[in-house]
Order: C-alpha cells, then structure tokens, then sequence
C-alpha cells in the first residue's frame, strides 16, 4: 500500500449576483475571465427543463436500441408495471449538453452527476426534489467550467448544524483525480467548496462512512487505486490517509458506514476482480480478493452495490455478475452474459426489495427478478431515449442517468399481496423448521407450528395462526408481514434492514432482539415480551398495546 498526500485547493468563494447562474446559461462566467464554478438555486428557471409524463411504459422483450434483440423469451411476464413520471434534460455548459453519469438517491431528493463526453473538461451537480409526485423539480445546480464529475456520495454520517447537508463529487481535470467537497445549506447549493487532488487519472466512485471517504481512481498506469480520505474532525481531515494502487478501479460499494462493514471495490480491465475489505476507522483494511474475468470494454463505467451478502456488478461487454461475499473470497453465484441483454454494454446496476436494473447504454433499462436459488432470468426491457448510463432504485423511484438524454424518473407498482385473501395451506413434512430463501417470497394461510427455528432469508406473508417452538430468525434484508397469531418459544431475533409487520398479536417467551424495523398495524395488535428487549438499532412504528419499544 502507498501513503500519498496531496495538495488540497481550498475554494470558499463570496455568492455574488455575478456567478448565480439560470437555467439555460451556456457557461459559467464572470467578467474578464472564466469562473469555475457556477451556483444557482432558482427552482423555476431550472425546472423548466422537467416534463412531467406521468405515462405507463411496457415492458419489452426486445432489447431494441442499436444492439438489437435481446435474448430473451416471448413468454417473459414481469409482476409489476412501470410508469415514466417525469424527463429531465440534460443542463448545457460550454455549448455541450452535458451527459448525467450518476445518482443517488436520499429521502426525498435525487442527486445527480455530470460531465462532458470527450477530451473537455466540464460537469456539474444537481437537487432534484422528488417530494411531491405531480410536480418534480430542480432545487439546486452547481456548474463546474473545469472538472467532470462522474459520481457522488451523501454524507449522511455526520450532522453539520441541522440545516447543512454535505456531497461529495468525484471527478476529473486536467490535473487529474479530484473529490470536491460540497455543501448545501437551507436547501440551497452553495459555493463552499473544497477541492482534494487524488492519485490517478480520473476518480469514478465515492462512498462516505463514519470517519473514511474511500474513493476510486481509474486508469491503465496503476497510480490510482482505492483512496481513503480521512473526514474525521482534526488537522487531518479531508486529506489523503492512505491508498492502495492499482490499474482501472471502478467502484466501492459498503454494506455501511460501521467499522468492519462490508466493503469492495470493482476492478476493471482485462485482469478485472473484486477486491474485498471491511470499513475501518483509520485507512484501509484488506481481506481478500477474486478473480472476475477479463473486460475487453476498458474505458467504459462499470458499477457495483451490495445488498443480502451480494455484490451485484455491472462489467461491460461482460455483462452482469453477482458474487457471494460470505468469506474473505467473493464467489461467483450468478452470471448474465452481454448477449442476455442482445449486446451492449453493462454500465450500472441497482436494486430495490424485488427487483433488479441494470443500465445498459443504448440497449436500454433491464429488469430482472433478484435470484431464488439458481434462477436468475431477465424479465424485460425499458426501452428509453438515450444511453442508460447509470441507474439508482429505491422503494418509491427508479433514476436512471440516461447520458445526455438527460434523467428518467421512474417508479415500479409492485401487486398487492394479500395472504389471508391469497395464500394457501403451507405443507411442510412433520414441521420441523422451515427457511424462506434469499430473495424467494411464500404467501401463506391456515395453522402451523414448528417444532424449531423458522429463518427468513426472503419475504415471508402470512395470515392465520403461527407458532414457532424455537427462534424465529429475520435475517438482514428479509422481510416477515404476519396477519393473526404470532408465538416465539424462544427468541426472536429481527437483523439489521429487516422489517417484521405485524398485524394481531406477537408473543415472545425469550428475547426480542430488535435490528430491524417493526411495524404494527391496526388498532388491536399487541407485543408480550417474557425476556429482555435488546435493541440494536432498530426503530418501531405503529401503535399497540403491551410491552413497548
């Protein structure tokens, strides 16, 4: 590993008339010289490049775009339908439309990333206000004269005053590798800025934990790497702590901010692997890492995301691959190939309770079914004007940063499921135990007991009478919606990202212990609780009566 500090480019720039810049402006400019950065906060000028669509759109078994079909079958359904709600064009800088190159998502707000495709210099940052369904806006925008930027982290670890939120943006200039420190203040961007130069070429991913930034620099050389910035308070903050160099890394993904979390980078390339780490609290903490094929697609955008114990990566030409992360060697379990998605290109990947999105350039935007087992199928294609470059989903939206086609603003209407209308009678020889999947969903009915643990990995909807005569496990992202009469003999353990619904009554003869998000629903459920309550960061919601959280 190599220490390497860097030179940091302070810019607290005075807000004058002068630099706030409209909508349509086609370059940040002050008299006499050209500015760097660019600053407007003008909801209406801004927002006029939102059209509201509110339009459903099919589902597609050919990929289409300039890749042609994909491979996909005429009989492939999906369970939910998609509606476009909203087009956003691409802002202008220098007489380029700029290319959106990535979002992230945080409560009601969209983030967005962009830059100038080809050898200029030039990007920006937009606030796009996603509260209110009917009338999407654009709150904020920071134009950038000199520097691309290709991806953004929230800074949702530290509370600055209780009015300030904190990005990062990581990009390039002509210099090389930037991350650029910005903060949005009452809403409102603002020009306090701070600049850190990073090893390498071209920085192209970013995540925020407790006290690291860790940052991904690409390019052939192998001076970049994965860089940890220290955003800890003190004399060391926001400077380089420490940087493991290596050719064409992508991106890093965590499971999240806490020391010992999951962490990996994606290395590109034809030598391409994912590198595996936990979040430290000072630098960088290896473990390991695996071999993940060889990218004859160098130069293109490659991302990663974790959820449940998978990486879900996005590799170019060599499509989609997903890796279990349950040991020190990140094992491949599932692979769709570039000709499931009828060519193209893989560029960035997401994932929501269900589904899977994976943005694939002028093919368009895939969806799939998370994997049950060892099934793992394309349900259909999104065929959007543009290159899907990147795309962001939660349970509300899917953002896709359709390059200089602008953002999409998407949203999934999942079925309802109802088990008392719709589940049957769950037959499980002598009802030892039971375990519900990763990412498989059981609707069921009726009386059951088991005489051991019942785990659940996936979704779990029941309505009737369930007793379980040991622990009931809700493991980290598993979900368990009970509609009746819920007894645990023993504990009951509710993991981290988890949620247990409960709509009657729950009993727990030993502990409760609570890491997840419980939710009561109704005005009748209860909670009894015989044991010790041990909440490890878990939240309640609801009412009902009994012991309380």
């Amino acid at each position: 590993m190599k220490m390497r500090k860097l030179h940091v480019r302070a810019l607290l720039l005075s807000i004058s008339g002068a630099l706030l810049l409209q909508a349509c402006n086609d370059a940040p400019s002050a008299e006499g010289e050209e500015t760097r950065l660019a600053v407007s906060n003008d909801v209406a000028s801004l927002s006029s490049r939102v059209a509201m669509k509110n339009q459903s759109v099919g589902l597609n078994t050919n990929g289409g775009g300039s890749k042609g079909a994909a491979n996909l079958a005429a009989s492939t359904t999906d369970d939910s339908t998609y509606e476009l709600i909203a087009e956003i064009a691409s802002p202008s800088l220098k007489g380029n439309t700029l290319s959106a190159t990535h979002v992230r998502l945080d409560g009601d707000q969209a983030f967005v990333t962009y830059h100038i495709n080809g050898a200029e210099y030039g990007g920006g940052f937009e606030v796009i206000n996603l509260a209110n369904e009917a009338n999407i806006s654009i709150t904020g925008q920071a134009l950038y004269n000199d520097t691309n930027m290709n991806a953004l982290a929230v800074d949702t670890e530290v509370d600055l005053d209780g009015n300030t939120q904190r990005v990062y943006l990581a990009g390039a200039n002509g210099s090389g590798a930037i991350v650029e420190k910005l903060d949005i203040t009452n809403g409102l961007v603002t020009e306090n800025t701070q600049t850190l130069e990073l090893p390498g070429p071209n920085a192209n991913g970013v995540i925020r934990t407790r006290h690291m930034l860790y940052v991904t620099a690409g390019g052939r050389s192998g001076d970049g790497g994965v860089v940890a910035v220290d955003v800890r308070n003190g004399s060391n903050h926001f400077t380089i702590n420490e940087t493991e160099n290596y050719a064409d890394a992508k991106d890093v993904a965590t499971t999240g901010g806490d020391v010992n979390d999951d962490m990996v980078v994606l290395k590109g390339g034809t030598n391409s692997s994912i590198e595996i780490y936990r979040v430290a609290a000072n630098g960088l903490n290896k473990r390991g890492n695996s071999a993940a094929g060889s990218m004859n697609v160098v130069d293109g955008k490659n991302t990663v995301v974790i959820d449940a114990g998978l990486a879900y990566t996005a590799m170019s030409d060599l499509g989609v691959k997903i890796f279990d992360l349950n040991s020190s060697s990140a094992t491949e379990e599932y692979h769709l190939p570039s000709t499931a998605f009828g060519g193209g290109l893989s560029n960035g990947i997401a994932v929501d309770e269900d589904k899977i999105y994976i943005a694939n350039g002028t093919s368009g935007l895939f969806i799939a079914d998370k994997p049950i087992g060892s099934n793992l199928t394309v349900n259909g294609v999104l065929n959007l004007s543009g290159s899907a470059n990147f795309v962001a989903a939660n349970d509300s939206y899917i953002v896709v940063a359709n390059g200089t086609g602008g953002v999409k603003v998407l949203k999934r209407i999942a079925p309802e499921i109802d088990a008392c209308a719709n589940g049957d009678t769950w037959n499980i020889n002598t009802n030892p135990s039971a375990k519900v999947e990763r990412n498989q969903t059981i609707i069921k009915s009726g009386s059951i007991a088991f005489r051991n643990d019942l785990n659940v990995e996936g979704e779990l909807y029941y309505c009737g009478a369930m007793q379980v005569g040991s622990n009931l496990l809700v493991q980290n992202g598993g979900k368990f919606d009970m509609n009746g009469s819920l007894v645990v003999n023993r504990d009951l353990n509710l993991g981290s990202n988890s949620t247990l619904v409960i709509e009657g009554s729950l009993t727990i003869h030993g502990n409760f212990n609570f890491g997840g998000t419980i939710i009561f629903k109704g005005s009748g459920s209860s909670l009894q609780v015989s044991g010790n309550v041990n909440n490890n960061g878990g939240k309640s919601e609801g009412t009902w009566s009994g012991r309380q959280l």
